[in-house]
């Protein structure tokens, strides 16, 4: 018998294309059985419970392994409320009894924490005599945690006899409360689909396919104003403040504003430097990791000169280009990004301790998607 790897419908060895859709039979000296789809579409409109789950090794030699494809082209957003469709086929090596395979759907996150521990170290002293010295170690620790929020059944205690396949469809509503994918230096996340055997050890993964979801600004933060916090000491030589006429934005758009600078003193520029700035926040157990990610600097002014107590403003438009790093907080509170706009003058004056320089900071809200 030949398949058709779309519709899954059989057809006799001499046949060499789908008389549906015109799809390419596939041969195959195994037996394949089709089954009735499974599908989770009754979700649609309500947001999703992300429980978190732990799978177990693969036994060494387990017969049974699964293939997933994606009706939809794999390199495509998915949006909330997005149907997500594909086909499984289970492949049996040889004779299996499954007490249940299931289709999962899973939000994955890797971030790396800090922990600072109490260590012992062996020194030597003038005369050669060895002592201890006690000192706190920070280690990196890298943390994986995987969230279940759909599972639906696709076999239930069955035997699958070894050199058969199973073609089984599936679909799943993406939840409402879709967290979007990420890519940073200490904080990474992902979506996927994974075929999950249910053993009496726990449950293994028997295959996976990964995919992303986009999330479009939610339109609760277009009120144009005045945006941005300083320091009192900052802020008693120069007020700054960014004029915006929203505060949340797409990660491939633009930030077009004023910034506005009211001195209290005199100030000779070399020039107010503009910059997008990302802060990846992770802490467990009560010990804190952080990571700054700063865009290129963008100069709105060179060669200034400020005089006390009259204000001026400066137009800009700058590109965020936020390479996979959009706002987002882990469904376990645990990691977290956030993404701001920063201003700072550059002083031609030299100080010998600190800096005279002044900074204001208003937090933005990046999106990765566009969809309306």
């Amino acid at each position: 018998m030949k398949h058709c790897s779309k519709c899954g419908k059989s057809f006799p060895d001499a046949a060499k294309f789908c008389d549906t859709d015109g799809t390419a039979l596939a041969e195959s000296n195994a037996e394949t059985q089709m089954n009735t789809p499974v599908s989770s579409s009754t979700a649609t409109a309500s947001p999703a419970v992300y429980q978190k789950i732990e799978f177990q090794s693969v036994p060494q030699n387990y017969p049974l392994r699964a293939l997933i494809k994606f009706d939809d082209h794999a390199f495509r957003d998915f949006y909330p409320n997005d149907k997500l469709s594909g086909w499984i086929k289970l492949e049996a090596q040889a004779d299996v009894r499954v007490r249940e395979v299931s289709v999962v759907l899973c939000y994955q996150e890797q971030y790396t924490s800090q922990e600072k521990r109490r260590e012992v170290t062996f020194m030597e002293d003038e005369d050669g005599r060895t002592y201890r010295d006690y000192d706190y170690i920070t280690h990196d620790i890298v943390n994986f945690d995987t969230f279940l929020l759909r599972e639906l059944p696709l076999v239930k205690e069955e035997i699958i006899t070894g050199g058969t396949n199973k073609i089984l469809q599936f679909d799943f509503i993406i939840p409402k409360n879709a967290v979007p994918n990420y890519s940073g230096k200490i904080i990474k996340a992902a979506w996927s689909v994974k075929v999950v055997a249910h053993l009496e050890t726990g449950k293994i993964v028997l295959g996976e396919s990964f995919f992303s979801v986009a999330v479009s600004p939610p339109g609760a933060f277009v009120q144009s104003g005045y945006y941005g916090t300083q320091t009192i000491k900052d802020e008693q030589r120069v007020k700054m403040r960014f004029l915006l006429p929203k505060l949340e934005y797409t990660e491939d758009g633009r930030i077009i504003g004023q910034l506005m600078v009211e001195p209290f003193e005199k100030l000779k520029l070399n020039g107010i430097d503009l910059r997008i700035s990302w802060q990846e926040k992770v802490e467990v157990s009560g010990q804190k990791n952080s990571e700054d990610i700063s865009s290129q600097i963008f100069k709105i002014a060179q060669n200034i000169e400020l005089q006390s107590g009259k204000a001026a403003s400066f137009d800009f438009e700058m590109p965020i280009n936020s390479d996979g790093r959009p706002t987002r907080i882990s469904p376990s509170g645990l990691n977290r990004s956030v993404c701001s706009i920063k201003a700072r003058t550059d002083k031609k004056a030299w100080v010998k301790f600190g800096s005279s320089d002044s900074e204001v900071e208003a937090e933005i809200y990046l999106y990765n998607g566009n969809k309306k």
